[in-house]
C-alpha cells in the first residue's frame, strides 16, 4: 500500500498535475493501526520522503492477511 505519512484532515488542490484533487490521510502510526486492525500482518514499512511537496512523505506498506 502507499498511504500519507502525515496527518492530513482536508487539503483540496485546485490544479493536480491540470485536475482537482482532494487529500486526506491518516499519519503513519495510525495507518499502521488501522491496517492490523483490518487483520492483515505488516511485514515491512517505511516512510519516504516525497520530493514534489516540501514537508511531505508516503507510508510503504508490505502487508499480508492472516
Amino acid at each position: 500500500m502507499c498511504l500519507g505519512a502525515e496527518n492530513l484532515e482536508d487539503v483540496i488542490d485546485e490544479n493536480y498535475l491540470g485536475a482537482r484533487i482532494y487529500w486526506s490521510h491518516y499519519d503513519a502510526e495510525t495507518s499502521l493501526k488501522i491496517v492490523r486492525e483490518c487483520e492483515f500482518d505488516v511485514i515491512g514499512s517505511k516512510v519516504v520522503t516525497d520530493e514534489t511537496s516540501p514537508g511531505a512523505g508516503d507510508l510503504f506498506v508490505l502487508a499480508q492477511t492472516r
